[in-house]
């Protein structure tokens, strides 16, 4: 898990956001993998807008998704994925960064 990097929502940009269409309505999604469950689920985030292409406002919406879906977990990325892990985890692997260096 050494190559889990924390991932704070404000530091969303266009590398791991989506845009998509769908029913004429366009949506700025970021997928990431939910590891708070007993086995990781892929999910997304998304939010509606009248865009065509990603807007800061976008990634502010993305970025208060986040922080509301992270009650009791915490958020990572690894490589451009980002993943949601239970906080206890996410506590139990930064304890043992240390003692791998």
């Amino acid at each position: 898990m050494s190559n889990f990097k924390p991932l704070r929502p404000e530091d969303l940009d266009e590398s791991i956001v989506k845009m998509v269409e769908f029913s004429g309505r366009h949506h700025v999604l970021l997928p990431f993998m939910d590891a708070t469950g007993a086995a990781p689920e892929c999910r997304s985030l998304g939010h509606a807008t009248e865009h065509r292409s990603i807007r800061i406002e976008d990634l502010h919406a993305l970025a208060k998704a986040m922080k509301g879906s992270q009650q009791g977990a915490a958020w990572f990325i690894l490589f451009n994925t980002p993943w949601l892990l239970r906080q206890s985890d996410a506590d139990a692997m930064q304890k043992a960064e240390p003692a791998r260096r």
